[in-house]
């Protein structure tokens, strides 16, 4: 929000509670730098769920060898 003197307020943003607005920024800018700092949060997040199934892959395969060897 703005007022008539182009200074902008807080406000709410829905899951990030209050947020101030930059001075000098449009909300368009505003809009776009929550986007890419969402877009880098994600991609830490999709990486830590790419080192997990990893992790239980190999845990997986551990254990079929282990079944493997114990049926043979």
């Amino acid at each position: 929000m703005e007022n008539t003197c182009g200074l902008s307020f807080m406000r709410l943003v829905p899951s990030r509670g209050w947020m101030g607005l930059v001075a000098g920024k449009t909300d368009v800018e505003q809009k776009i730098q929550l986007l890419l700092q969402r877009k880098k949060e994600k991609v830490a997040e999709v990486s830590e769920l790419l080192e997990t199934v990893e992790s239980l892959q190999m845990a997986i395969a551990s254990r079929a060898e282990g079944y493997d060897a114990c049926t043979s």
